[in-house]
């Protein structure tokens, strides 16, 4: 049995533009990406640690139905995700990605 993918994307953004980038994020960019078939679930995680300059951080993170999915279509979610911030935060953000197997969750 294919156990489920996390594809996790933590993002720093500047302080000023955090609310802008969750509106963006939560009307626009994570219901255009899942599907409930290839990507079967998506949410936004505040991290919670202090940040001296002002900044936020945040992970997003997509469940992909299968490692097999994750392939096929990570780059096309990245490209979605990426564009998507650019054309109101270009400059104005850094992240890196991880790629999870989702081993265990309870409900």
């Amino acid at each position: 049995m294919s156990r489920s993918i996390v594809f996790n994307l933590t993002i720093k953004m500047s302080g000023d533009d955090s609310a802008k980038w969750i509106q963006l994020m939560t009307k626009q960019v994570l219901p255009s990406c899942t599907d409930g078939k290839v990507i079967l679930s998506s949410d936004i995680k505040r991290i919670m640690t202090a940040q001296e300059d002002g900044d936020h951080s945040f992970a997003v993170q997509f469940v992909y139905a299968s490692q097999e999915l994750f392939i096929q279509q990570k780059l096309p979610t990245m490209r979605r995700v990426l564009e998507a911030m650019d054309e109101q935060f270009r400059g104005r953000y850094v992240y890196f990605a991880t790629m999870m197997e989702l081993i265990h969750q309870q409900k």
